[in-house]
């Protein structure tokens, strides 16, 4: 939360409901709720989801877990991963943590998140989240090689036919033979 003096930053928390225990300066800026900076990868939510989706089935608690997957992300996304971790410690549930930043954590990955909290199995969502956003990035990966493909070709191909209609050109003159030049002298009749 930004705010001009330490007093306004308490009474804003305290009204969403929040118990404020010590309120210091950040100096690391965090997204903005519902955008993603240039220095965010698209492999952010991934890393962060990879590493849920490992360390919870070993036991580790959530808060530990989300703590853990801080470290392996970039200096804003670990910010946004410590607030989801602080507002978890407070007492929120975690989808409704994540949901606060839809630009790294869109409305179908919170979706998955409260219902694998729901049902108690909070690990298995992050594994299936993990499989669908590492598919995702394969599919990206190959619908952009797949649209450079034509482009590198087209590129290809362009040059030589440039060069043989500019051939052609010059030749014009030379191509437009009367017929019974081009027949060696004799004409038709």
């Amino acid at each position: 939360m930004t705010s001009a003096s330490e007093g306004t930053v308490r009474a804003g928390l305290e009204a969403r409901g929040g118990v404020v225990l010590k309120v210091e300066e950040s100096t690391v800026s965090t997204l903005t709720p519902g955008r993603r900076t240039s220095s965010c990868r698209s492999g952010d939510t991934l890393d962060v989801t990879r590493a849920l989706a490992t360390l919870l089935p070993a036991g580790l608690p959530l808060a530990r877990a989300l703590a853990a997957a801080a470290e392996v992300t970039g200096p804003q996304v670990a910010a946004v991963v410590q607030e989801v971790q602080a507002r978890v410690e407070r007492g929120e549930s975690l989808a409704t943590a994540l949901a606060e930043h839809p630009g790294l954590f869109p409305p179908l990955y919170t979706g998955l998140v409260r219902a694998g909290e729901r049902s108690g199995n909070l690990a298995a969502a992050f594994q299936r989240l993990a499989q669908q956003l590492e598919r995702d990035q394969q599919l990206r990966s190959k619908l952009i090689s797949v649209s450079i493909y034509p482009l590198l070709l087209g590129e290809t191909c362009a040059a030589p036919t440039g060069t043989i209609f500019r051939s052609l050109g010059t030749r014009r003159g030379q191509c437009r033979r009367a017929p019974s030049q081009s027949l060696g002298g004799h004409e038709r009749r």
